[in-house]
């Protein structure tokens, strides 16, 4: 049975693009520091935010709404839904790759 140490993991995990995390070299004592892009935040955010009016709506449900309780609930969910789907399609801003002139 080999044995892994839980740093050699996460190192070897990392490096092979696992765990959307990097080791910096700038670290003290050899830790890692995990950088997390604004995309990725972004993502994650938006699929918080389609759990989560989901959840509320259907909690609400349960409850009992009127007609107009499920229209705004539909709303909010497909706004959410539409938003998490414009995140992951949008295509990203392009960077120039000469100067302007002035």
């Amino acid at each position: 049975m080999r044995i892994v140490r839980p740093r050699a993991a996460w190192r070897q995990a990392a490096s092979a693009g696992y765990l959307g995390a990097c080791i910096n070299s700038r670290t003290s004592a050899g830790g890692v520091a995990m950088n997390i892009s604004t995309k990725e935040a972004v993502e994650w955010g938006s699929a918080i935010l389609v759990f989560a009016s989901g959840g509320m709506a259907g909690h609400y449900a349960a409850l009992g709404m009127s007609p107009m309780q499920w229209a705004g609930a539909a709303a909010a969910v497909l706004g959410s839904v539409t938003l998490a789907v414009c995140v992951r399609v949008w295509p990203a801003e392009q960077k120039a790759s000469a100067q302007a002139k002035d």
